[in-house]
């Protein structure tokens, strides 16, 4: 009788968790569609409003991140997981703050105006600081330091990603790359959650025997559950 019950919580949480995924790809669609749309509307409509336009591009990168992040570790109301995706939203909004840094100014038209990207805009970075943070995370057995490598990747890759449509991507010191089509960028941010979560299944996630039968159970990495 347990081992029936067990089967039937499997087969429930298997589904639950493909409804889930289906849910967050067509939210993480739809924040793409409706933020770049937006964007344009206000760019074309209210051009003058630099603030605004900034504030929904920025945001736009945020909500990405964050539901690129909840596909990642198919989020279901656990509280650890919801502050794992909130970090990542804020990396991805925080990669912006370097055009004001590169301007030297808290003026939103200088910061938008430099005569070449910012240095937080430099793709080439990614899998430095992302390998760095996986192997300190194995020299040091923190766990989060592993988990940190997976969300500070798809939080600015996401960002690089939806700026290369304008202006590729700045892979210094090799050539850069021309704009990424649109459909590409789209495609492109549907599929990286979904590859980074085999990574986070396959060696992050724990397994664990219940009722005898062995099933991957998602023990999230925090900063209050750092050790190995």
């Amino acid at each position: 009788m347990r081992v029936q019950m067990s089967q039937l919580s499997h087969f429930v949480y298997e589904n639950f968790s493909r409804t889930n995924t289906l849910v967050l790809e067509v939210v993480l669609l739809s924040t793409c569609l409706i933020g770049d749309r937006s964007l344009s509307f206000v760019s074309n409509r209210l051009g003058d409003f630099l603030w605004a336009r900034a504030g929904i591009d920025s945001a736009t990168h945020g909500l990405i991140a964050l539901w690129s992040w909840a596909l990642v570790e198919n989020v279901n109301f656990d509280r650890y997981k919801i502050l794992n995706c909130l970090l990542c939203a804020v990396l991805a909004v925080g990669v912006d703050l370097d055009h004001f840094y590169a301007a030297r100014s808290l003026n939103i038209k200088a910061a938008v105006n430099l005569p070449d990207r910012p240095p937080l805009h430099l793709t080439t970075i990614i899998p430095v600081v992302s390998a760095t943070l996986w192997v300190l995370g194995i020299v040091l057995k923190v766990r989060y330091l592993k988990m940190m490598s997976l969300i500070f990747l798809t939080a600015v890759f996401s960002h690089h990603l939806r700026d290369a449509t304008r202006r590729g991507f700045w892979l210094t010191p090799f050539s850069n790359s021309r704009h990424v089509p649109y459909w590409m960028y789209i495609a492109v941010t549907m599929v990286i959650p979904l590859l980074v979560r085999k990574v986070y299944i396959s060696i992050l996630a724990e397994k664990k025997v219940l009722d005898s039968t062995m099933e991957t159970v998602a023990v999230v990495p925090t900063i209050f559950t750092a050790k190995s």
